[in-house]
């Protein structure tokens, strides 16, 4: 039988190299994408998948809020001490913490929530306060204790500690026209602790222009004012009218955004996804679900424990 010239086995060498190197290279590829897109690394944190189950059914198909398979926030109230003056709008000086317990990211969270109150959000500084994170209490007979807004008010006793939000502002990138923040995989946010600052608010004209409007200036501190305990922050949105234990926890609701964090996605070297995306312009799919590490909407509620606290006559 006659042999293959030597020029033609050269080239079927060649050829069979060729196709034995893109093969290799193909299959590393695929293996390296699939291991970058899938795997979250070392993450601790107990909540590691939330999962795209639609918070509705009619929502299944569409642009969905999920509903979350796992908790990815944990919330941590607690109390100076566990009593109250009656009949005053300053009760109780507490202090809330939030922190990621999942290994995504977590967006469209508002900080308004941990550095505002009702006095300071009066003040006119509060637009987006108030939407996430909430105080439940109720009084002796069960009753909810609802907030009060004190929208008129034109004198103030405790404000927020500037040094304390000026390093949430850094920590989160914050500005005064954007409170929204992402908070990492165990990372926490707490709420901004109060001063005694007491303020007025006054109309100021600009004799130059003839403009009026209002300004706010300091003012003596009253007799009796408590000095705030240091790292808690006032509730000051709701009066207490009845002697008795009351029960009080944090909540949290809102649509907040998620992101896996995929550590090893950006040590792959553009050459290896670039194989496993060629193959997928043929219609080969190697790609692991690729919903699952989009960025999607999630509507989360959680809260913490209740605690009680107790409400006595002077």
């Amino acid at each position: 039988m006659a042999r293959a010239p030597k020029p033609l086995r050269r080239r079927l060498k060649w050829y069979l190299g060729i196709l034995t190197f893109v093969g290799v290279y193909c299959w590393i590829s695929v293996l390296a994408t699939r291991w970058a897109f899938t795997s979250l690394g070392s993450c601790p944190q107990p909540c590691r998948d939330l999962g795209l189950e639609a918070a509705s059914p009619e929502e299944k198909d569409k642009l969905a809020v999920y509903r979350p398979h796992c908790r990815p926030l944990r919330l941590e109230l607690e109390l100076y001490q566990p009593k109250a003056p009656i009949g005053t709008r300053y009760t109780l000086w507490y202090r809330i913490s939030m922190t990621n317990v999942s290994c995504y990211k977590l967006g469209n969270l508002d900080a308004s929530d941990f550095y505002q109150t009702a006095e300071t959000a009066a003040m006119g500084y509060g637009r987006n306060w108030g939407r996430g994170l909430s105080l439940e209490i109720t009084d002796p007979n069960g009753n909810s204790i609802e907030p009060v807004r004190y929208r008129g008010q034109s004198k103030f006793l405790y404000d927020g500690d500037n040094d304390a939000e000026r390093a949430l502002y850094e920590k989160f990138s914050l500005t005064d026209a954007n409170s929204f923040f992402v908070l990492p995989p165990g990372e926490s946010i707490t709420t901004v602790p109060s001063t005694l600052h007491p303020l007025e608010r006054v109309e100021a004209v600009d004799w130059s222009t003839g403009n009026h409007g209002e300004r706010l200036i300091p003012r003596s501190i009253p007799p009796g004012a408590v000095v705030p305990p240091a790292g808690y922050r006032i509730l000051d949105d709701r009066v207490f009218k009845r002697p008795g234990e009351y029960t009080i926890r944090a909540k949290f609701e809102r649509k907040i955004s998620a992101e896996p964090v995929l550590p090893y996605y950006h040590r792959i070297p553009n050459a290896l996804l670039l194989g496993a995306a060629i193959l997928n312009l043929y219609g080969l799919d190697f790609f692991p679900n690729v919903e699952w590490r989009l960025p999607h909407d999630y509507l989360v509620q959680v809260q913490s424990r209740e605690l009680r606290f107790r409400v006595d006559r002077p």
